[in-house]
C-alpha cells in the first residue's frame, strides 16, 4: 500500500498546474511558486548538484528560487545558493536563458567544481531542515491542507 504524503501530493498538484499552464510565474501565486521553486531547487541539487540546478530548466528561476528561500525561512540554503552563483557566474546574476549559462557552465575551472562540491556536502548536511522549513510555510500557508486526509483504519 503506498504511503500517504500530502507535502508530496502537493508537489504534484503544483507541477500539474505548471505544466497545463505552462508559465511557472504565471501559473502559481506567490505561496506556491516558493513551495514550488524550493522544491525544484532541492531536487536538482539532490540529483546533481548545484550545476545541475543551473544547467536544468530549474535555474531559469533563479530570482524567484532567493525570493522562495527568504520566504520559507531557510537562510543557510540560501547562503549556499547564492555562494554557488558567484562561484559559477561570478558576480552577475545567472543568465535567465539556458544556453547562456550552459555556455558559463563549460568554463568552470577545477578548483570552482570543487569549490561547488563543498557547498553541495553543505546542503546535503542541512536537508533535514529545509525539508522542516518546506513543511512549515506549506502547512503555515495552508498550501498542504487539501491534501492532508485522516486516514482511520
Amino acid at each position: 500500500m503506498p504511503i500517504h504524503d500530502p507535502f508530496i501530493e502537493l508537489f504534484h498538484f503544483i507541477c500539474n498546474k505548471v505544466d497545463s499552464v505552462g508559465d511557472v510565474v504565471s501559473a502559481l501565486n506567490q505561496n506556491e511558486l516558493a513551495y514550488f521553486t524550493v522544491n525544484a531547487l532541492r531536487n536538482e541539487v539532490n540529483n546533481g548538484g548545484f550545476e545541475q540546478f543551473f544547467f536544468n530548466s530549474a535555474g531559469d528561476l533563479y530570482r524567484e528560487t532567493l525570493l522562495g528561500l527568504k520566504k520559507i525561512g531557510a537562510s543557510e540554503t540560501l547562503e549556499l545558493l547564492e555562494r554557488a552563483s558567484r562561484i559559477a557566474f561570478g558576480t552577475v546574476l545567472p543568465p535567465n536563458n539556458r544556453q547562456a549559462r550552459w555556455k558559463l557552465l563549460d568554463m568552470l575551472s577545477t578548483d570552482s567544481r570543487a569549490a561547488l562540491a563543498k557547498l553541495e556536502d553543505s546542503f546535503y548536511k542541512g536537508l533535514d531542515r529545509l525539508d522542516a522549513s518546506l513543511q512549515r510555510f506549506a502547512t503555515e500557508t495552508k498550501l498542504v491542507s487539501p491534501f492532508i486526509s485522516d486516514f482511520r483504519h
